[in-house]
């Protein structure tokens, strides 16, 4: 909606074209656009080996790091499911409602 069409004309612009009209196909061809970008992607990825090897490489990068994260939590995710088999859910939650006071 612009500013047009708070004011009283015909709804045709001086150039012949409607103001509805326009919207109607900007909001059709965006949703389109939108769609088609998947499919320029997977072609663009299909036909350039560059960008197929560079996303192997991201993503070996990112499987790595997840592996690695992991890997450094393990111990404290052990630490934890002991603490929970011996003091149980309550005693959990009397440990976050109390505090450590040590």
């Amino acid at each position: 909606m612009g500013f047009d069409d708070f004011f009283e004309h015909s709804k045709s612009h001086k150039h012949g074209y409607n103001h509805h009209d326009y919207d109607d196909s900007h909001l059709s061809n965006s949703n389109f656009k939108h769609q088609d970008m998947k499919m320029m992607f997977l072609q663009k990825l299909q036909s350039n080996p560059q960008i197929k090897t560079t996303l192997i490489i991201v993503v070996i990068v990112l499987l790595v790091l997840v592996v690695f994260i992991l890997a450094l939590l393990f111990p404290l995710l052990i630490k934890l499911a002991q603490y929970v088999s011996e003091n149980g859910i309550q005693g959990i939650v009397n440990t976050i409602w109390n505090g450590t006071k040590k």
